[in-house]
């Protein structure tokens, strides 16, 4: 009788619980969603990334993934927009300084700082093959276009002020991003620390930035 009472007792709670619980929103659903999603690149890359690992983490079927997300590239595409947003906001106190050759170095600095603290958004944003799809037009606000427009808009300062040669400040923009790419990735895969100890970043930065915008 006793064994009755508890699972009817049990039996109950979870029918209060799910009556009572909160429903969550579409909004919620999908960050939930992309947490795990995170947690799991994090622990075993692409991968470990499926629909039935994100619902066994999160306790709902995967049919349910499939209403929020209908293919597994869409989240890697939310997850790279989430990590160039995170980039952006990082970025900002950057650009908002007044001094341009200030604002260039800064800014560079902080590219570099934000890929050695945040390596899994990093990986997520630029080293997924097929997991980039087109960001349409160049004007659209899109996480990473706006993350390249404000870096050529930085360029087209800089040579508006003789700290870079006057030119197109596209071709100039872009070797700026690869080269500081480049650095960035080799620094999250440890394969610069015999030349450049993590006390010595900055200062190598500068001399990258000074030597690619002398000769753009």
């Amino acid at each position: 009788m006793n064994l009755v009472y508890k699972l009817c007792k049990l039996r109950y709670d979870l029918s209060m619980r799910s009556t009572h619980a909160p429903r969550k929103t579409v909004g919620d659903m999908r960050r939930f969603i992309l947490r795990e999603a995170f947690e799991l690149f994090a622990k075993e890359g692409v991968s470990g990334v499926t629909m039935r690992a994100i619902a066994k983490r999160i306790g709902y079927s995967p049919a349910a993934i499939y209403r929020y997300f209908p293919k597994k590239l869409d989240i890697f595409h939310a997850l790279k927009a989430q990590g160039f947003a995170k980039f952006n906001a990082a970025m900002a106190p950057h650009y908002a300084i007044g001094d341009v050759h200030e604002k260039l170095i800064a800014g560079a600095r902080g590219y570099i700082r934000f890929a050695m603290e945040n390596p899994v958004d990093y990986e997520l944003m630029f080293h997924l093959a097929g997991a980039v799809r087109p960001e349409g037009d160049p004007d659209d606000d899109s996480p990473p276009r706006k993350a390249f427009n404000l870096l050529l808009g930085l360029i087209g300062e800089c040579m508006e002020a003789g700290v870079a040669p006057r030119g197109d400040p596209l071709p100039a923009a872009l070797s700026l991003w690869s080269t500081l790419h480049g650095f960035a990735s080799l620094l999250v895969r440890g394969k610069l620390a015999p030349l450049c100890p993590e006390g010595e970043v900055d200062q190598m930065v500068d001399a990258v930035v000074a030597f690619t915008m002398r000769n753009v």
